[in-house]
């Protein structure tokens, strides 16, 4: 089974992109969160571009996909089908301002363009409506210039199947990263992206390397509730909150994400555990209470005032982090298809050192299959759609 690299509820889980490495935007371009159209969820990563040429496109933390293969799925919803321009949508980075080798566009006539830097480019024949949700994903394998191979899928059916056999050599080795929107890079047939507007959701992306499709995943976001099993922080950070949830939950579950409130601990030469309890699985943004859970990630948002090695706690499993004096997010997949109850299901476990260990924001990202309609209901087409592919 394919192990989860990166896991995003299209922005829900923090509502600003700080979940993200960072963000290219050009002149008259935006990328920001969008409560008003969403496939799962409260809401979506809305990428617009006013001026031809410009670009919109947050990229995720290095080493969420590597040479080797994986998939990388996510739900599009496209203002215009008939872009003046090849404009890409998802692309594939040897750093966040890094060379494009590989991606996906969306050509002049509504079908989808896949592309590879140096090779011939494929087109798939499906053409798309505008205003309308489409998972579309790409699973790969890259091993060298000429081994290489990639297959599109939309909605779980197989559109695009490009190889080095067919399409040739291609200089793309080297990927760290993907962004997703109007990227700036040009290759192949991408250029100048046009005007237009991209929605984006639940972006998932693993390591397999068999090219076959994740299946008809959702992500959706899920906030600490309650104390857990442990919560050794004194000191609350700020005097407000969200106002949600009981405990220390109320400081650590905002959004957008702030650093106005939160929980410390002034280290006293031992380490220091705070965790905490999630809202149920049918409770917040989606009822997944029947869903097939796939996988789930934890992410935290912490600092030190000396640097140090803590832990993040993600369903009762610890993993070290690196914590620097600059608040940033750090996460870890589960690998685990079990929504994690209990005390245990989010937190940090501070280092021995004496020194100030602050957490700001932290929660759980949930990669599932939605529950399938009960026997002898008719599903609607998006519905069937949704359905299709395997995991």
């Amino acid at each position: 089974m394919a192990n989860t690299t990166f896991l995003s509820a299209g922005w829900d889980e923090t509502q600003d992109g700080s979940f993200y490495a960072g963000l290219n935007t050009g002149t008259g371009s935006t990328a920001t969160y969008d409560s008003t159209q969403a496939h799962a969820g409260t809401g979506s990563l809305k990428c617009v571009v006013t001026q031809s040429g410009q670009y919109a496109s947050p990229y995720t933390p290095d080493n969420t996909v590597a040479d080797a293969g994986g998939c990388i799925s996510a739900w599009f919803r496209f203002s215009t089908v008939s872009p003046a321009t090849l404009t890409n949508f998802l692309m594939m980075l040897t750093s966040g301002n890094g060379s494009g080798r590989m991606g996906l566009g969306l050509n002049t006539n509504g079908t989808i363009n896949f592309a590879q830097r140096g090779a011939t480019q494929a087109n798939g024949s499906t053409t798309l409506s505008a205003n309308t949700w489409y998972r579309i994903s790409l699973s790969y394998t890259n091993a060298s210039v000429s081994t290489w191979a990639a297959k599109v899928y939309i909605n779980g059916t197989l559109e695009i199947n490009a190889s080095a056999g067919v399409q040739g050599n291609a200089s793309s080795t080297g990927v760290v990263c993907v962004s997703f929107g109007q990227n700036s890079s040009s290759f192949g047939s991408f250029s100048t992206p046009a005007v237009s507007t991209i929605w984006i959701d639940s972006m998932y992306i693993d390591n397999r390397t068999n090219l076959t499709d994740c299946g008809a995943i959702d992500v959706t976001a899920k906030r600490p509730f309650s104390n857990g099993t442990t919560n050794g922080f004194t000191t609350q950070i700020g005097a407000g909150g969200s106002g949600y949830g009981t405990g220390h939950a109320p400081q650590v579950n905002e959004r957008p994400l702030s650093t106005t409130n939160g929980w410390s601990m002034v280290g006293a030469g031992s380490a220091v555990t705070e965790e905490y309890t999630l809202e149920g699985a049918s409770v917040g943004d989606v009822d997944i209470s029947a869903a097939t859970i796939k996988d789930f990630m934890g992410w935290v948002d912490v600092k030190a005032l000396i640097a140090e090695t803590g832990s993040i706690i993600v369903g009762g499993v610890s993993s070290s982090i690196s914590v620097t004096t600059s608040a940033a997010i750090f996460t870890q997949a589960a690998g685990s298809a079990t929504y994690p109850t209990g005390g245990t299901a989010i937190g940090v476990i501070t280092s021995t050192t004496v020194t100030t260990f602050s957490l700001y924001e932290c929660g759980i990202v949930v990669a599932y299959t939605p529950a399938m309609n009960p026997v002898g209901k008719l599903l609607t087409v998006q519905q069937a759609m949704n359905r299709a592919g395997t995991y």
